[in-house]
């Protein structure tokens, strides 16, 4: 009995205990994202012409990346038959690798998202308005639709801050959703990481 009362709480525990370090993990991630996205010579709207170029094909999202000390933009391009996700060095605007997505799962959920006539450099030309509207460098970008209209999400670093930005697939208007709120906490102003 003492064995079956002495479960429960532990195994609370544990689950609290891995989502307080999934979260950890994620806001660290995230961190060293953004830090890479303000150092990285390559900025994500060049990464996007470089896969859109390697591809023939639209891209459809792009973000940055920081996976084993290597710095990347892993864009995810639509080819008009399937989508391809291509990595672009941070540091050299080269294509690192390309690889077709199982259109199983993939392509469908991103054939509604491309707008009839869609061109090429529609999302990097939707980042750099965002940049230059709003200021700071471009994290993530990924065209969508709100309400049945074309729109950019695009996700920009400000000094500590994250923010959430929109631009309108018509008109390239840019609104503002705010700052995300994520900051360094003290002592956490580098994530160590080296743009390769």
């Amino acid at each position: 009995m003492l064995l079956k009362k002495m479960v429960i709480p532990v195994a609370t525990g544990l689950l609290v205990a891995s989502a307080v370090v999934w979260a950890v993990e994620e806001q660290y991630d995230e961190n060293r994202e953004r830090d890479m996205t303000e150092r990285a010579p390559v900025d994500l709207a060049k990464a996007i012409d470089v896969a859109e170029r390697a591809t023939g094909g639209v891209a459809l999202e792009a973000g940055a990346e920081v996976e084993h000390g290597r710095s990347y933009y892993e864009v995810t391009a639509h080819t008009g038959t399937a989508d391809d996700r291509i990595r672009v060095s941070a540091s050299t605007g080269k294509v690192m690798n390309t690889k077709r997505l199982s259109a199983a799962g993939h392509e469908h959920q991103r054939a509604g998202r491309l707008p009839s006539g869609a061109e090429r450099s529609m999302l990097a030309d939707a980042v750099r308005r965002a940049e230059t509207r709003i200021g700071g460098k471009a994290m993530e970008a990924e065209l969508d639709r709100k309400d049945g209209k074309l729109v950019y999400r695009i996700e920009l670093a400000q000094g500590k801050e994250i923010r959430k930005i929109t631009v309108d697939g018509r008109d390239r208007t840019v609104s503002s959703a705010g700052a995300m709120s994520h900051k360094h906490g003290a002592g956490e102003n580098d994530a160590g990481v080296d743009v390769d």
